[in-house]
């Protein structure tokens, strides 16, 4: 059975791996790609090209939802008619509107991603929604709650939760904090007002900084907000790294005691999924995450850490206290979340998870 993914994320190869390993399931995949990306980073990134992978200009680059994909790139898909098409972006995005009216003549199997976890109630954002819907036949959101969003605003096709998969393997040279020693705490993320970096700041600058060291990996709009904090209060234990690309990164999480993440809801906004939790808990950090949208929920899941109350400062700096003084069982979290993540993520998992729905259609 043919397949062709639609896919900004996989101008990046390893963004593929879960829809090549559909191939062990039977399905003969092929991928449509921006021939280039800018990432939430603004940094350019060229299509990665392998087998099977057709690099189409694009119009929009690096705007996710209004992206438009070139006549050819239509024609493409056309030409290889493929019994499923995959859109993996929102119902209401516009290069899903393409192949849904695309789809309208190929009377194809047509399916797309959802992450959206908010009822947007904007007419525009209910008429593209509208289009996607009556030409699709399946919908892979990432949640429970994404999924209920797609039921309240009308998709009545078939739903699969598909969650983000992840690449890495177990750490089995994992070294556990011990009371006594400095808590290395890791922040991973953009640097904007809605991932809760002042909070983490706020938080620390009041705990002796022997006690913890915060190391944070990202950037964004708030870096000289973060810059001039840290001159503010004198604080001599954070270091941050700016951006490091995901191929590195494992080895940050490694180096982590625990990760925070301090999200904060905001009106169109709130944790849709929380991928960098899943990804240090299946490097065995434990995870202080805060109440916004899915946190609470994965953090339960994977049984590896705690929650404080979004954007309270000082709720996050007792968490932090009361692990200092020992009263979490870090490691047998850490451990737990470790098993778990790799138990439920693994590429294997998910892409055998989306080979049974795709084969139900």
């Amino acid at each position: 059975m043919r397949i062709v993914v639609i896919s900004h994320p996989s101008v990046i190869a390893d963004n593929r791996r879960v829809f090549n390993m559909l191939s062990q399931h039977g399905f003969e995949v092929s991928f449509v790609v921006p021939s280039k990306w800018v990432d939430d980073y603004g940094n350019l990134v060229n299509t990665q090209l392998g087998d099977k992978i057709y690099p189409a200009d694009i119009l929009g680059i690096g705007k996710i939802v209004t992206h438009l994909y070139r006549i050819s790139a239509l024609k493409h898909v056309w030409k290889m008619q493929p019994e499923i098409i995959y859109v993996h972006n929102e119902p209401y995005a516009i290069s899903t509107i393409q192949f849904a009216v695309l789809n309208i003549f190929m009377r194809k199997k047509l399916g797309f991603y959802s992450a959206q976890n908010i009822n947007k109630p904007h007419i525009l954002i209910k008429l593209l929604r509208s289009i996607s819907y009556s030409a699709s036949s399946f919908a892979f959101p990432i949640t429970c709650e994404v999924e209920q969003v797609l039921r309240a605003t009308g998709f009545s096709g078939k739903t699969s939760i598909i969650p983000l998969p992840i690449s890495s393997e177990p750490n089995g040279l994992r070294q556990y904090w011990k009371k006594g020693e400095r808590l290395h705490i890791g922040f991973v993320g953009r640097l904007v007002p809605e991932k809760g970096i002042m909070t983490l700041l706020e938080a620390i600058s009041t705990i002796a900084p022997g006690s913890v060291e915060l190391t944070i990996i990202g950037d964004g709009p708030q870096r000289k907000a973060v810059y001039n904090f840290i001159a503010e209060k004198r604080m001599s234990n954070i270091n941050v790294l700016g951006f490091i690309d995901k191929d590195s990164i494992d080895r940050y999480y490694d180096s982590f005691d625990c990760l925070v993440v301090p999200s904060i809801e905001t009106a169109s906004w709130k944790e849709q999924f929380g991928r960098v939790i899943v990804e240090a808990a299946s490097r065995g950090c434990f995870v202080i995450g805060s109440t916004c949208g899915e946190i609470p929920n994965l953090i339960a899941n994977l049984k590896c850490g705690t929650i404080f109350a979004q954007g309270d400062a000082n709720a996050l700096r007792e968490v932090i206290s009361s692990i200092l003084s020992g009263q979490h069982n870090t490691r047998g979290y850490a451990e737990d979340g470790m098993n778990l993540a790799h138990e439920s993520y693994n590429l294997q998992k998910v892409a055998k998870k989306m080979a049974s729905a795709l084969k139900e259609e």
